[in-house]
């Protein structure tokens, strides 16, 4: 919220927040002067957040302690850019500029960047990084991880 309130542009479109929180009530005070559409969803089943994946460009989740959450996996899979902290392993799936915008320092002057470039995100570079990230998100299904598993860590055939 805090990059948000820093754009100066009028087309910088809906944020959907899902989940909650204990902050969640100063989290829509401080948005409720945005620019930016705000969104707050609360706790959604998965149908429905299928179906906001596939309304969205991007997926954002800054973090400073994170394991790879699966749903960078999952959005990615519908076309969602993701825009995400390199913690963890996710700097190792996640190219910056290639197939998503690593947070990187972990601040809202490096998320207002990384929101300002992706305004200009035009065209086939966009959809070379959607593209990338759909047969990157196979890498996240429970058949692929079953299938390293037998094959690299059981050696089943």
């Amino acid at each position: 919220l805090e990059a948000l309130a820093k754009i100066d542009n009028d087309c910088i479109g809906t944020f959907y927040f899902i989940g909650g929180g204990d902050r969640m009530e100063a989290y829509k005070e401080k948005s409720a002067n945005l620019k930016a559409t705000i969104k707050f969803e609360g706790f959604l089943p998965k149908a429905q957040i299928n179906e906001i994946y596939k309304r969205c460009h991007f997926i954002v989740l800054p973090s400073d302690n994170e394991g790879f959450p699966k749903v960078i996996g999952e959005a990615m899979n519908y076309g969602c850019i993701p825009i995400v902290s390199n913690v963890s392993c996710i700097g190792q799936y996640i190219v910056q500029g290639k197939n998503g915008f690593l947070i990187e320092p972990l601040n809202a002057e490096t998320l207002l960047t990384i929101f300002e470039a992706c305004m200009v995100l035009k065209g086939d570079i966009f959809k070379e990084m959607m593209v990338a990230n759909y047969h990157l998100s196979e890498k996240f299904t429970y058949a692929y991880y079953n299938e390293q598993l037998k094959s690299k860590i059981l050696a089943i055939d």
